[in-house]
C-alpha cells in the first residue's frame, strides 16, 4: 500500500540510511521479513534490494490468491438503485446473525453514509477510515473486536495491517479498483483455519472484475462449483479497464451510493454507533 502511494523513496531512506545495519553482517547485520498475501513484481524488486541475497521464501497456498477457507459469492446490483443495493446489504448483514461483518466500499463519504443508514436501521455499526482521528480508529476497532457492534463499514484501510479476528462475513458493497486488493480484503474472513463468507456487490462498470475472475478460475479444482456465468459474462465486459500499477484494472468505480448530503441521524444509532463519538469529516475527502 505504501508503494502504491508513491511512498518508495521515503521506504528505501529508512531501510538504507539513518545507521540501519545492512543483511548479511552475521549476528550485527540487519535481519529483515516480509508478509504479504500477495507478491507483485514491485514488492519482488524490492526484496530483492532489502533482503539478503540467500533470503527464505515461504509460500502457503498460491500467492496472489483468495484463501480456499473462503466462499466466494457475488450478488447483481447492475440494474437496482441505491435503496434496492441497500435494501440487499440490509438482509446479508441480518442473514449473519451474531456474526462479524466487515463492509467495504471506496470512499470516506460512502462508508460514513452506509454505517449511518445501517444504524438507523437498527444494526450496530461503525466506521473507520483515514478521515477520522487515531483515537476514533481505535475506538471503532475496539468495539467491533470486542463485540460491542457487529459491523464494521471500512475503506482499505483495514483491508490489510489490523487485527480484526472472527470475522464471518466480508461484503464488497463496492469492488475495489484492483484483484490485489480484492485477495486482501476477502482475506479478513477465512483466516487460521476457519471457513468464512465474501459477498461481492457486482454493479455495471466494475474494472477489477476481469482480474478476480482470472484470479478465482486458476485456484479452481475440476470439483469446485464453477463462477456463475453472469459473472464471467460481466468480467469480459469490462475488460477495458486500464492497468493499475500492481497489475489491477484501473478506472471509475461502480456504484450508485448516496452520498454528498448529510443522512438522518438514527433512531438506535445516533452519536454511539455511526456518528460524533468517532469523530472526523464525516463527508470530507475520497479515501
Amino acid at each position: 500500500r505504501m508503494l502504491d502511494m508513491g511512498f518508495e523513496p521515503q521506504i528505501r531512506q529508512i531501510v538504507e540510511g539513518h545507521g540501519m545495519p545492512m543483511p548479511g553482517q552475521g549476528e550485527k547485520g540487519r535481519q529483515t521479513m516480509m508478509f504479504s498475501a500477495t507478491f507483485p513484481k514491485e514488492i519482488q524488486d524490492l526484496a530483492l534490494d532489502f533482503l539478503d541475497p540467500t533470503y527464505l521464501w515461504i509460500g502457503v497456498g498460491r500467492v496472489g490468491t483468495a484463501s480456499s477457507n473462503v466462499d466466494q459469492r457475488f450478488a447483481d446490483v447492475s440494474t437496482t438503485d441505491d435503496e434496492g443495493k441497500f435494501a440487499q446489504l440490509i438482509e446479508k448483514v441480518k442473514a449473519q446473525g451474531q456474526g462479524k461483518t466487515l463492509i467495504f466500499a471506496n470512499a470516506k463519504a460512502t462508508v460514513d453514509d452506509l454505517a449511518w443508514r445501517l444504524s438507523d436501521s437498527r444494526i450496530r455499526t461503525s466506521q473507520i477510515h483515514g478521515g477520522l482521528t487515531q483515537a476514533a480508529r481505535d475506538r471503532a476497532l475496539n468495539d467491533f473486536r470486542n463485540g460491542r457492534i457487529g459491523v464494521l463499514v471500512a475503506t482499505d484501510v483495514a483491508a490489510r495491517g489490523l487485527d480484526l479476528p472472527g470475522i464471518d462475513h466480508v461484503i464488497n458493497y463496492e469492488l475495489p479498483l484492483n484483484s490485489e486488493d480484492y485477495v486482501h480484503r476477502i482475506g479478513r474472513t477465512g483466516r487460521i483455519g476457519n471457513t468464512g463468507v465474501a459477498t461481492s456487490f457486482i454493479s455495471g462498470w466494475e474494472p477489477a472484475l476481469r482480474g478476480i475472475v482470472k484470479s478465482i478460475k486458476s485456484q479452481q479444482s475440476e470439483e469446485a462449483t464453477p463462477l456463475p456465468r453472469w459473472v464471467e459474462e460481466q468480467a469480459m465486459r469490462n475488460s477495458g479497464g486500464s492497468k493499475s500499477r500492481f497489475g489491477g484494472y484501473g478506472g471509475r468505480g461502480g456504484g450508485g451510493y448516496r452520498s454528498g448530503s448529510a443522512p438522518p441521524r438514527g433512531r438506535y444509532g445516533g452519536d454511539r454507533y455511526g456518528g460524533d463519538r468517532y469523530g472526523g469529516d464525516r463527508y470530507g475527502g475520497d479515501r
